[in-house]
């Protein structure tokens, strides 16, 4: 009997001491868990941060390039509305000068309305990406432009709206009662979630291990706050802000409190069970919670990756090898290629490709071991239009085979920017002729090419007579038009081959490849006839009718370059107009 009394208050004891282990267990797991909660919540706010940082590097770069590229400053201001639509968490997008003077801004805010701290990093001399440190209400970013000789162009700063980031932290709250706040270097909040989250008061010990970065997961009571608090502050990489985590005792607690009291209420049926089945029991619920534990970090870390996949600005498309089926398509490609992603998954890659051969060659080469880095090439869209993209291409091994891995981005709107430019440097925006550098320059490759193929060449110098009378008495506007008339008279009555200019005010050339003397006569005397049959209608009903001079001459054996021949053409239009104009004059 004694033994027996014995054996049960030892089960007793064993339980006892069983559901106080229990009840620690459980209270280390809850601030475990709470714990976690907030280590979650900083990386996921870093990892958007992170994200923007990239975003803004790739959406600053045409700027920094253009700036770079000795680009005027008013070219690149124009295209500060464009790329600030492509970073749509961003609410401003301003152009600086190196004292930090506003040179433009994208929708036209003043440097007050959009939060500018000049006298924080402006200054700095380095060319990366940066945070400023400080700022009343919003999270700015600068970059310095330089160039080749470390000398400053100008300063891009980008705006964040305090609320975009009160949104951010809202997102990756795992719950109301975890509460977030981005501080600035000076420790004062600059977003904060939920909406209606204080910032508690912190003691002067605390702050000074936030900004020495000592701080770590405390359970502490913070002053003039009931009960318990489990704090965490972090800073957030390299960048100049410390994310302030927060649960109250009574939330993340309030779970172990009733684990408790129905562990209390199930002891003394507990008491009962003989010790090895108390035994297998806490071995199974110790099994099952580990396991749970497990599960959902799996099931946590699968979710962020395809988060992450399918919200990254860069198109991904994977293809099975070697027949090229797609097997994943994220989001952005999908838009990019103007397909439902279930849909994309029946072609095959080299289907989004404009030309097949283009897809062969890229393939062949990521196959070899040649990974692709931003090639630039036509892609398809699903109506069939082509659209330039920037492709980057390799294969990856795995155990059930290999992949081919293909990163897009749409580069369109800058290619059509960079042909726009182009036609800007070499066209008159008047007459829609060649301006006068790209005329010389084309000109003169064309005299090199007819002197090597022992060709004949000539070259037609013209302009409109009595232009000032036109001007006086009607108008610029009207003298504008004649000028337009003229430059379609001279590309309708020349030949294709011919090559048009317009070298300054109502004067105009043509260089005339692969032509004799009397092939150019008749052109010229053609092109003459017909400007003076021209008549212009204006608006109030009256016409205006002009006559042209011309200067024409031939390539000679001797000449070395456009000069002298211009020279030539320049003095025979001279005699035209001495010799009571519209005719044309030779120097041969």
């Amino acid at each position: 009997m004694t033994l027996l009394i014995t054996l049960a208050i030892l089960v007793g004891l064993g339980m006892i001491m069983l559901l106080a282990y229990q009840i620690s267990a459980s209270y280390q797991n809850q601030f475990l868990a709470a714990r976690q909660h907030n280590l979650h919540a900083q990386k996921m706010v870093g990892l958007q941060l992170a994200q923007w940082q990239q975003q803004l590097q790739l959406g600053l770069n045409p700027l920094v390039s253009s700036l770079q590229a000795g680009t005027p400053i008013d070219v690149v201001a124009q295209q500060l509305p464009g790329q600030l639509r492509q970073l749509p968490f961003a609410s401003n997008l301003a152009l600086l000068d190196e004292r930090g003077n506003v040179l433009a801004v994208a929708d036209g805010q003043s440097p007050a309305e959009m939060g500018l701290d000049y006298g924080h990093g402006l200054a700095s001399s380095t060319p990366e990406l940066r945070w400023l440190p400080a700022s009343p209400s919003a999270l700015i970013a600068v970059q310095t432009v330089q160039n080749s000789a470390q000398q400053t162009l100008a300063t891009l700063a980008v705006r964040i709206e305090a609320s975009t980031v009160a949104q951010l932290l809202a997102n990756t709250s795992y719950g109301p009662e975890q509460e977030l706040y981005l501080l600035d270097a000076r420790l004062r909040p600059l977003a904060h979630a939920p909406a209606e989250a204080q910032l508690p008061n912190l003691a002067s010990g605390l702050i000074a291990r936030i900004q020495r970065a000592e701080a770590q997961t405390l359970q502490i009571q913070l002053p003039n706050e009931p009960g318990i608090s489990l704090l965490s502050a972090n800073q957030l990489g390299k960048l100049p802000y410390v994310l302030l985590l927060r649960i109250d005792s009574r939330h993340f607690l309030q779970q172990w409190k009733s684990t408790v009291f129905f562990y209390l209420l199930g002891s003394t049926l507990m008491l009962l069970l003989s010790l090895l089945t108390a035994y297998f029991f806490w071995r199974s619920q110790r099994l099952g919670r580990h396991l749970r534990q497990k599960e959902h970090k799996l099931s946590a870390s699968e979710a962020r990756f395809r988060q992450m996949i399918e919200t990254t600005p860069v198109g991904l498309v994977l293809a099975r090898l070697p027949d090229f089926y797609i097997t994943y398509i994220n989001q952005h490609a999908a838009r990019v290629f103007g397909l439902p992603q279930a849909a994309a998954l029946s072609k095959r890659a080299f289907e989004l490709y404009y030309d097949r051969i283009d897809f062969i060659h890229h393939s062949d080469s990521a196959m070899n071991g040649r990974a692709l880095n931003n090639v630039e090439c036509l892609l398809r869209h699903k109506e069939g239009t082509p659209f330039w993209a920037s492709v980057s291409m390799s294969v990856t091994e795995a155990h059930d085979g290999s992949t081919l891995l293909m990163g897009l981005s749409d580069i369109t709107q800058r290619k059509r920017l960079e042909e726009e430019l182009k036609k800007r440097a070499t066209t008159d925006s008047l007459s829609g002729l060649a301006n006068r550098a790209y005329f010389m320059e084309s000109a003169g490759q064309e005299l090199l090419r007819c002197k090597r193929m022992q060709q004949p060449a000539a070259l037609l110098m013209l302009d409109i007579d009595f232009f000032k009378k036109i001007n006086d008495n009607y108008g610029h506007q009207v003298g504008d038009l004649a000028i337009q008339a003229m430059a379609s008279l001279c590309r309708s009555q020349l030949r294709e081959l011919d090559l048009l200019g317009r070298i300054g005010g109502e004067e105009f050339i043509a260089f005339l490849p692969a032509t004799d003397l009397d092939t150019a006569r008749q052109l010229a005397e053609q092109l003459r006839c017909a400007i003076a049959a021209q008549v212009i209608a204006i608006e109030d009903g009256r016409e205006v009718r002009f006559t042209s001079s011309l200067g024409l001459t031939l390539m000679r054996a001797d000449d070395l370059n456009l000069d002298a021949i211009m020279k030539r053409a320049d003095d025979a239009l001279y005699q035209s107009k001495h010799q009571g104009r519209n005719r044309t004059s030779e120097v041969l």
